[in-house]
């Protein structure tokens, strides 16, 4: 399971024309496990639930 947060939509496009030896090593072992390409445009799921903790 991969678990992403981030702060805007342009997220994904970001990840995805990432060339770095760790997102090159990540998407690899993404597909290897889940057999999922991070490479290809993803969509990403709708937001249903921000929740924290009260102090």
């Amino acid at each position: 399971m991969v678990y992403t947060e981030a702060n805007n939509q342009n997220f994904s496009e970001k990840f995805q024309n990432d060339k770095s030896d760790f997102s090159d090593w990540f998407k690899s072992e993404v597909g290897r496990i889940q057999n999922y390409n991070l490479n290809e445009g993803v969509i990403m799921p709708k937001q249903v639930l921000d929740w924290v903790a009260p102090d």
